[in-house]
Protein backbone atom coordinates (compact mmCIF):
# COMPACT_ATOMS: atom_id res chain seq x y z
CA UNK A 1 0.00 0.00 0.00
CA UNK A 2 2.99 2.31 0.46
CA UNK A 3 3.42 2.24 -3.33
CA UNK A 4 -0.02 3.78 -3.90
CA UNK A 5 0.27 6.50 -1.27
CA UNK A 6 1.51 9.16 -3.76
CA UNK A 7 -1.44 8.41 -6.08
CA UNK A 8 -3.90 8.71 -3.20
CA UNK A 9 -2.26 11.87 -1.91
CA UNK A 10 -2.37 13.58 -5.30
CA UNK A 11 -5.99 12.61 -6.01
CA UNK A 12 -7.54 13.03 -2.58
CA UNK A 13 -5.38 14.85 -0.05
CA UNK A 14 -3.89 17.79 -1.93
CA UNK A 15 -7.24 19.59 -1.90
CA UNK A 16 -8.52 18.33 1.47
CA UNK A 17 -7.12 21.09 3.71
CA UNK A 18 -9.87 22.90 5.62
CA UNK A 19 -12.61 20.65 4.21
CA UNK A 20 -13.33 18.53 7.29
CA UNK A 21 -12.34 15.45 5.31
CA UNK A 22 -9.77 12.73 6.04
CA UNK A 23 -8.23 10.15 3.75
CA UNK A 24 -7.03 6.85 5.20
CA UNK A 25 -5.16 3.87 3.81
CA UNK A 26 -5.33 0.56 5.64
CA UNK A 27 -3.58 -2.75 5.15
CA UNK A 28 -5.47 -5.95 4.31
CA UNK A 29 -6.23 -6.57 8.00
CA UNK A 30 -7.79 -3.13 8.58
CA UNK A 31 -4.87 -1.54 10.39
CA UNK A 32 -4.66 2.13 9.42
CA UNK A 33 -1.31 2.81 7.79
CA UNK A 34 -1.83 6.45 6.91
CA UNK A 35 -4.39 9.13 7.82
CA UNK A 36 -4.18 12.61 6.28
CA UNK A 37 -6.38 15.58 5.50
CA UNK A 38 -7.97 18.43 7.38
CA UNK A 39 -6.00 18.99 10.64
CA UNK A 40 -9.12 19.68 12.73
CA UNK A 41 -10.80 16.53 11.42
CA UNK A 42 -7.65 14.55 12.11
CA UNK A 43 -7.67 15.76 15.73
CA UNK A 44 -11.37 14.80 16.11
CA UNK A 45 -10.71 11.40 14.55
CA UNK A 46 -7.79 10.80 16.91
CA UNK A 47 -10.20 11.15 19.85
CA UNK A 48 -12.14 8.12 18.57
CA UNK A 49 -8.92 6.20 17.87
CA UNK A 50 -9.08 6.65 14.08
CA UNK A 51 -5.34 7.11 13.67
CA UNK A 52 -2.31 5.47 12.13
CA UNK A 53 -1.54 2.11 13.69
CA UNK A 54 -5.05 1.41 14.96
CA UNK A 55 -7.16 -1.56 13.93
CA UNK A 56 -10.39 -0.64 12.12
CA UNK A 57 -11.18 -4.13 10.86
CA UNK A 58 -14.87 -4.97 11.07
CA UNK A 59 -14.09 -7.67 13.64
CA UNK A 60 -12.38 -5.11 15.86
CA UNK A 61 -14.34 -1.88 15.30
CA UNK A 62 -17.70 -3.06 13.98
CA UNK A 63 -19.36 -1.49 10.96
CA UNK A 64 -17.11 1.18 9.42
CA UNK A 65 -16.11 1.90 5.83
CA UNK A 66 -12.47 0.71 5.80
CA UNK A 67 -13.19 -2.46 7.79
CA UNK A 68 -16.48 -3.31 6.11
CA UNK A 69 -15.05 -2.79 2.62
CA UNK A 70 -12.34 -5.33 3.48
CA UNK A 71 -14.81 -7.79 5.05
CA UNK A 72 -17.07 -7.65 1.98
CA UNK A 73 -14.27 -7.16 -0.59
CA UNK A 74 -16.47 -4.45 -2.07
CA UNK A 75 -16.81 -0.68 -1.96
CA UNK A 76 -19.12 0.70 0.74
CA UNK A 77 -20.48 3.94 2.09
CA UNK A 78 -21.40 4.15 5.77
CA UNK A 79 -23.57 7.00 7.02
CA UNK A 80 -23.52 8.41 10.56
CA UNK A 81 -25.40 6.08 12.90
CA UNK A 82 -24.76 3.06 10.65
CA UNK A 83 -21.34 2.93 12.32
CA UNK A 84 -21.15 0.39 15.11
CA UNK A 85 -19.24 2.76 17.38
CA UNK A 86 -21.24 5.67 18.79
CA UNK A 87 -18.08 7.76 18.66
CA UNK A 88 -18.28 7.56 14.85
CA UNK A 89 -21.95 8.54 14.51
CA UNK A 90 -21.03 12.11 13.48
CA UNK A 91 -18.97 10.76 10.58
CA UNK A 92 -19.81 9.40 7.16
CA UNK A 93 -17.26 7.33 5.25
CA UNK A 94 -16.70 5.75 1.85
CA UNK A 95 -14.08 3.07 1.22
CA UNK A 96 -13.05 0.48 -1.33
CA UNK A 97 -10.60 -2.42 -1.23
CA UNK A 98 -7.38 -2.39 -3.24
CA UNK A 99 -6.24 -5.59 -4.98
CA UNK A 100 -2.77 -6.83 -5.92
CA UNK A 101 -2.72 -7.03 -9.73
CA UNK A 102 -0.55 -10.14 -9.77
CA UNK A 103 -2.59 -12.22 -7.30
CA UNK A 104 -5.99 -10.54 -7.08
CA UNK A 105 -5.68 -10.64 -3.29
CA UNK A 106 -6.94 -7.72 -1.23
CA UNK A 107 -3.97 -5.71 0.06
CA UNK A 108 -5.77 -2.85 1.80
CA UNK A 109 -8.41 -0.18 1.48
CA UNK A 110 -8.71 3.51 0.68
CA UNK A 111 -11.19 5.54 2.73
CA UNK A 112 -12.60 9.06 2.81
CA UNK A 113 -14.13 10.07 6.14
CA UNK A 114 -15.82 13.29 7.20
CA UNK A 115 -19.11 14.95 7.94
CA UNK A 116 -22.33 15.06 5.92
CA UNK A 117 -20.61 16.05 2.68
CA UNK A 118 -18.99 12.59 2.55
CA UNK A 119 -22.48 11.04 2.42
CA UNK A 120 -22.87 12.18 -1.19
CA UNK A 121 -22.76 9.46 -3.91
CA UNK A 122 -20.01 11.35 -5.72
CA UNK A 123 -17.61 10.65 -2.84
CA UNK A 124 -18.01 6.91 -3.30
CA UNK A 125 -17.31 7.36 -7.01
CA UNK A 126 -14.20 9.36 -6.15
CA UNK A 127 -12.95 6.56 -3.87
CA UNK A 128 -13.62 3.93 -6.54
CA UNK A 129 -11.75 5.94 -9.18
CA UNK A 130 -8.84 6.48 -6.81
CA UNK A 131 -8.66 2.73 -6.17
CA UNK A 132 -8.66 2.14 -9.95
CA UNK A 133 -5.77 4.60 -10.32
CA UNK A 134 -3.90 2.95 -7.44
CA UNK A 135 -4.35 -0.52 -8.95
CA UNK A 136 -3.16 0.83 -12.32
CA UNK A 137 -0.05 2.16 -10.62
CA UNK A 138 0.58 -1.27 -9.11
CA UNK A 139 0.09 -2.95 -12.51
CA UNK A 140 2.56 -0.52 -14.10
CA UNK A 141 5.16 -1.17 -11.40
CA UNK A 142 4.66 -4.94 -11.79
CA UNK A 143 5.04 -4.72 -15.57
CA UNK A 144 8.21 -2.62 -15.25
CA UNK A 145 9.64 -5.05 -12.73
CA UNK A 146 8.89 -8.02 -15.03
CA UNK A 147 10.30 -6.37 -18.17
CA UNK A 148 13.30 -4.79 -16.43
CA UNK A 149 14.31 -7.08 -13.56
CA UNK A 150 17.04 -5.79 -11.26
CA UNK A 151 20.55 -7.13 -11.98
CA UNK A 152 21.63 -10.15 -10.00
Amino acid sequence: MALVRPVVHKRLVDDAADTGVLVAISDEKGQLQWVEGDPAAKARAFQMNFAEGTNWSEDNAGTNAPGTSLALDHYVQIFGAEHYSRAAHDWSCAAAPVHDPSTGMTIGSIDISGGPRVAEPEVLSLVRETVAAAESELRLRLRLRLTHPPPI
